[in-house]
């Protein structure tokens, strides 16, 4: 859905790429040297002034935390408004509105923050109440119409949020829930908002408030401007902010058509100084002067997720767990690896993303390149070529659209290929792009009227981020199962993921959730790409890391302070 990975582990939709400081590595790095991007000693001293421009190839869609289903929109939050915690480059828990980290009490089920001393940009002071308001948005059954993808599963866990004092947080949860720190405390989607501005709102009206596109009081880094739509999102510097001002005085989020080819183009003319670098253009644009390139292991994958809803008319194709197989084995992959991310990933074995300590490096079954294999199982489903070549099955015709993300040109090409390579055993898919923001999303999270949708998934390190794909109750429209997928043994599984702090038992259970995706294949991954991220050599400071968080940011300068 969006061309890039989300920054922390939150599910997001997009492309291959990246947003600065959004997207990552599966090796910390950092972009430190001498005369090129980065904050190596030896460095000169970081200056405060001058602006940044992100490109990004599509406009955000809303900007109130609790609310984003997209990973432009997240980028821009969570400069706006802070969460109670962040991650180093490293993944490791930092306090960011928080004091420090939390204290959880011998039964894992309460959970008590204090909070630093912090202020809106409009002066009133930020409390409790406002972490308690933020949270009540999600939990409290009483705005159940709120449409945020993530209430259900946090509504599963915790039974309320109160304050104790003006500085104090109590999370109590209705049992243990091993990720809560991690996924719902750390990540852009729960920034605080302020309850002065919109405590008191019905879930309708806060769904619509102007807030989604006029943020302000906001508590983080940067301030909100002005959004030009279909062009430019401008912040600036917040002076009050509680860590201490960031160095640079402006940050422009600009709207590039085009994609990601178009970013790349702008990278080397100047008019972009960070964005996502198309895979085809990586050693052209190495080998260009005044920009520094990291490719690195991205925290997701792509994939297609099949409609397995009895109601949809395409589930009449994908019902069949061996036709899914077969899809699957006739894709050579490993060919779409080199052609289309130009040797920038691998093939996808799992669901769960190679930079997660959850990751399984046997996960069973695998699928490999067999395309006669795959037409034997076809045919063996009842679907047979007809006079033309192409499978059918009653008099239907195996013929089916494959909806995808617009503008993003890897997708495209992906999109083509599988067009290509299913019509050589006999099924026709037809590609159909859709514009992110009224097509896509929505599709993934509410309609769910797609015959078949290709997109990428930025997940974390969390290995639980398989509750948001697979869980019954995230089958449901605002929730990210969408295709949906219902299974007994999964569901109990991903409870006795979350129901423990070992988290050697929780690497084996979620080997098992694993292992169970790739059996029944409601979704098929496809590869691990890379995250490629260009930046231009006036900027340093730039630290790059696919489970870091955002506090880093105020550690970014530009040399010529323009």
């Amino acid at each position: 859905m969006r061309d890039g990975w989300s920054r922390r582990e939150f599910l997001r939709l997009g492309g291959a790429g990246a947003a600065f400081a959004t997207l990552g590595s599966g090796a910390v790095e950092l972009l430190a040297a001498c005369g090129g991007p980065g904050g190596a000693s030896g460095s000169p001293t970081a200056r405060s002034g001058g602006h940044v421009v992100l490109g990004e190839p599509a406009d955000p869609q809303k900007l109130t935390s609790v609310l984003i289903g997209d990973s432009v929109s997240g980028t821009i939050s969570s400069f706006l408004n802070d969460s109670l915690l962040t991650k180093d480059v490293d993944g490791t828990l930092l306090p960011l509105l928080a004091a420090a980290l939390p204290t959880t009490s011998s039964d894992g089920l309460t959970v008590t923050f204090t909070l630093r001393q912090a202020t809106w940009t409009d002066g009133r002071p930020l409390t409790a109440d406002d972490v308690v308001f933020t949270y009540g948005l999600l939990v409290d059954p009483a705005n159940a119409g709120v449409n945020s993808p993530f209430a259900s599963q946090l509504r599963a866990y915790v039974s309320a949020v109160t304050a104790a004092d003006a500085r104090t947080v109590v999370f109590r949860m209705k049992k243990v829930y091993a990720p809560f720190l991690s996924a719902y405390c750390a990540i852009a989607q729960f920034g605080i908002l302020p309850r002065h501005v919109l405590g008191g709102l019905s879930p309708q009206a806060f769904n619509s408030s102007d807030y989604n596109s006029n943020p302000t009081p906001t508590n983080g880094m940067f301030k909100f401007v002005k959004w030009d739509r279909g062009s430019q999102v401008v912040l600036e510097r917040n002076e009050r902010y509680h860590r201490g001002a960031p160095h640079l005085e402006r940050v422009v989020v600009k709207t590039v058509s085009g994609g990601t080819v178009a970013i790349a183009n702008q990278l080397q003319t100047g008019e972009v100084d960070i964005g996502q670098v198309d895979f085809s253009q990586v050693d052209s644009l190495r080998s260009a002067g005044g920009l520094g390139i990291l490719s690195v292991d991205a925290p997701g994958f792509t994939f297609y997720v099949h409609q397995l809803d009895p109601a949809k008319p395409a589930s009449r194709f994908f019902g069949s767990r061996d036709v899914r197989r077969a899809l699957l084995m006739a894709l050579d992959r490993k060919a779409m690896v080199d052609a289309i991310l130009f040797k920038q990933g691998a093939v996808a074995d799992s669901t769960v993303p190679r930079v997660s300590w959850g990751y399984s490096k046997n996960v069973q079954p695998r699928y490999a390149f067999d395309r006669a294999g795959a037409e034997r199982m076809l045919d063996a489903a009842g679907w047979t070529k007809g006079a033309d070549g192409i499978r059918e099955k009653n008099g239907d015709r195996f013929q089916f659209q494959v909806l995808f993300p617009a503008g993003v040109k890897f997708l495209e090409d992906m999109a083509a290929s599988l067009q290509d390579q299913w019509k050589r055993i006999g099924v026709l898919a037809t590609p159909k792009p859709g514009d992110l923001a009224t097509v896509i999303v929505p599709t993934f999270f509410n309609t769910r009227n797609f015959d078949m949708l290709l997109t990428s998934i930025g997940l974390g390190d969390e290995p639980d981020s398989q509750s948001l794909l697979f869980s019954s109750a995230s089958a449901a429209p605002g929730g990210a199962n969408a295709a949906p997928f219902k299974d007994s043994r999964m569901d109990s599984l991903l409870a006795q993921g979350v129901a423990t702090f070992d988290r050697a038992r929780r690497a084996q259970i979620y080997a098992q959730v694993q292992d169970i995706v790739m059996e029944e294949l409601p979704v098929a991954p496809l590869v691990f790409q890379n995250a490629v991220l260009g930046v231009n050599r006036r900027v340093r400071g730039v630290r790059y890391s696919s489970v870091g968080g955002n506090a880093y940011y105020e550690g970014v300068w530009v040399t010529d302070g323009k």
